[in-house]
């Protein structure tokens, strides 16, 4: 019996990342950016975690209807949003599981062969 995950052809699945640089589907991407099952986009973000402000995640908020799992890689190391953003984004339906980048990426791709409605958003730092 074939237990193989069945995925669409056109799904955005995260391949590797280093250094600032992320390969999505055969794409190399430079820089931040938000991954959601059907697409990519830049996400022109340089900045720590903990240094980011709601203008930062205005992008993220706009696309609010294309997913229920935010997936926030925060970089080599594990941390947390500051905690008015974390209120910010509650206050937008939108809660958001951070995570270091390794462990979003490997999250991003196991709830889209869940065939769950997922964003990765993830800081090159």
């Amino acid at each position: 019996m074939d237990v193989t995950p069945r995925i669409s052809a056109d799904s955005k699945v995260i391949q590797s990342y280093k250094n600032g640089e992320f390969k999505v589907s055969g794409d190399v991407y430079q820089g931040g950016v938000l991954v959601f099952p059907d697409d990519v986009r830049p996400w022109t973000i340089h900045k720590n975690v903990v240094d980011l402000d709601i203008s930062d995640l205005q992008v993220i908020i706009d696309a609010k209807p294309d997913f229920e799992v935010l997936l926030l890689g925060t970089g080599n190391n594990f941390a947390f949003l500051p905690p008015e953003l974390s209120a910010h984004l509650k206050q937008q339906g939108i809660s958001a599981e951070c995570m270091n980048t390794g462990a979003a990426c490997r999250t991003f791709n196991v709830l889209l062969t869940e065939g769950r409605k997922v964003c990765a958003a993830m800081l090159p730092i």
